[in-house]
């Protein structure tokens, strides 16, 4: 565990820290939470998060590490070579 915030408290601080110095209205600020994509982006960040903490995540991980194998390594070879090459 890191002592870093997380990403949705900063992003509600920094809303309230707007509305509280007078940058942006309350109804301002809180206007965007009723679009259908913020939502959606609130509901993939619990799910991922469910994920996480079953041990999904993980599982998945190392099944597509497992099935990419070479091909990964080869690719991050080539990029490497390419970096090299035009720099």
């Amino acid at each position: 565990m890191t002592n870093k915030i997380r990403m949705d408290v900063v992003a509600l601080l920094v809303i309230v820290a707007l509305v509280l110095s007078g940058t942006l209205t309350l109804k301002q600020a809180t206007i965007g939470f009723s679009d259908p994509n913020v939502l959606l982006i609130a509901a993939l960040f619990v799910f991922s998060e469910g994920l996480v903490r079953t041990g999904t995540a993980y599982q998945v991980g190392d099944w597509l590490v497992g099935v990419a194998g070479n091909i990964a390594r080869r690719l991050n070879f080539d990029y490497k070579v390419c970096y090299e090459l035009y720099n």
